[in-house]
């Protein structure tokens, strides 16, 4: 994991795990009190002898190891935000990257303060297949309580909602078969970015669809 400073500089390097976890690391920053702290976790399943997610402050010193429960197995998705009501610091939500046999998505919402379990929820998403991928972002709300988004890939479908209550609504966007990913737009009148794949001759550029929520 790098650390780098508002002029791009590399401040801070460190192994979030050991040499063993290969595959890459997924990394989500959080503003904790007057700091930033730095969940990892890996991108692959593993054994979990290191914590299943490990937090670092920006300096590289690791502040605290995160075991789940089994309900939420890994492979893993983390994202933060603003995510509880009544708590001023960004908190920590880990999910499962799919899921399980009954078509169910469990989540857990961790303070990064202590590491204390604010909540777990389990949504039924039986409208999609089975051990389906679910990729989550979030939504920076200036008001409120940050929200996130499940796009599920095996039936390019995009829910809303709000952590906490679990309360999630249907997008109502249709996502064209190719879409890679969904995210939220940060300009006025948009609010969906959904990313597409690469083209053949135009390998170095990026293409995706903007959507205003409807169309």
């Amino acid at each position: 994991v790098r650390v780098f400073n508002h002029q791009n500089t590399c401040t801070t390097q460190f192994l979030a795990f050991d040499a063993s976890v290969k595959g890459g690391v997924q990394v989500a920053a959080a503003q904790v009190g007057e700091e930033v702290l730095i969940a990892t976790a890996p991108f692959a399943q593993y054994d979990g002898k290191n914590g299943d997610v490990r937090v670092f402050d920006t300096y590289g010193m690791i502040r605290m190891v995160i075991k789940l429960q089994a309900e939420i197995s890994a492979p893993y998705t983390i994202v933060t935000g603003q995510f509880a009501e009544g708590v001023d610091d960004e908190v920590l939500l880990v999910a499962s990257q799919t899921t399980n046999d009954k078509g169910e998505l469990t989540y857990a919402l961790i303070a990064l303060s202590d590491g204390t379990l604010i909540t777990k929820q389990t949504l039924d998403c039986s409208f999609a297949p089975s051990n389906s991928t679910v990729a989550l972002s979030v939504r920076r709300n200036v008001e409120g309580m940050d929200s996130v988004i499940l796009y599920f890939n095996s039936i390019q479908t995009v829910y809303e909602g709000y952590p906490q209550t679990a309360k999630f609504d249907r997008a109502d966007i249709t996502l064209p078969d190719d879409a890679t990913g969904v995210s939220a737009s940060t300009v006025n009148g948009q609010k969906y970015v959904v990313a597409l794949p690469e083209r053949e001759g135009n390998e170095n550029q990026s293409f995706v669809n903007v959507y205003d929520g409807t169309t």
